[in-house]
């Protein structure tokens, strides 16, 4: 989705300004969203969520089989009732640094930067009160990020996660989706031990896989 990622410098991008778009144009083409476990149940409703082993097995909401997204009009509206907050949160993401701290990045060639807008920095350099509401957002989704890799660490830990490929149609001809997807194996899900599936039942976690596994139910969806 990143087309020119930059870090934002209070020198060198003093005088920007930004403003919200209505259009996710730039997730035109894109297949595979990022998500927290807590987006899970109501992103699932509407659309597949999988796990890909490329990204250290992080929940990904399928968008598409192939370059049409099924959750974007002919606009780039969003269509489905749920948005993944990597969306909302686009044109920014936060990058970790070489000394263990981390930046606020932004895609310099975003809409969002175009016009008139709101200023990230104040003539001092300071940030301003919407730069602050932005990083708070980037704070959170990646709280939300860190949280859901160790509840992924448990699923491996489990054994719960199982390699699946898709098939999907292109130019008539059936072929395999890219990547390798990883789903919750439902058999292995069901003869976990007593104990451990109470913890899952305290804890929300099965409800969260539960989401999940339902969830392929949308795949026709996407064709």
């Amino acid at each position: 989705m990143f087309k020119a990622p930059r870090i934002l410098d209070s020198e060198q991008a003093n005088g920007l300004t930004y403003k919200p778009v209505k259009s996710y144009e730039a997730a035109a083409g894109v297949r595979l969203i990022p998500v927290s476990y807590e987006e899970i149940p109501s992103l699932a409703l509407e659309l597949p969520v999988v796990f890909l082993p490329s990204h250290n097995s992080m929940p990904h909401v399928m968008l598409g089989l192939n370059d049409n997204s099924a959750a974007l009009d002919s606009k780039y509206r969003w269509k489905m009732r749920a948005t993944p907050a990597y969306l909302n949160i686009y044109p920014f993401a936060l990058s970790n640094l070489e000394d263990g701290t981390k930046a606020v990045n932004y895609d310099s060639e975003a809409p969002h930067f175009a016009g008139k807008g709101k200023r990230l920095f104040t003539n001092d350099g300071q940030s301003t009160e919407t730069l602050e509401g932005i990083k708070s957002q980037l704070v959170n989704f990646n709280r939300a990020i860190k949280q859901t890799g160790s509840l992924v660490e448990q699923l491996r830990k489990d054994g719960l996660l199982t390699s699946r490929r898709f098939k999907r149609m292109a130019d008539g001809q059936e072929e395999n989706f890219e990547p390798v997807v990883e789903l919750i194996d439902e058999e292995k899900l069901n003869k976990l031990p007593a104990e451990t599936l109470s913890q899952y039942q305290q804890s929300g976690i099965m409800k969260l896989l539960h989401s999940q596994i339902a969830s392929l139910q949308n795949l026709d969806r996407l064709n």
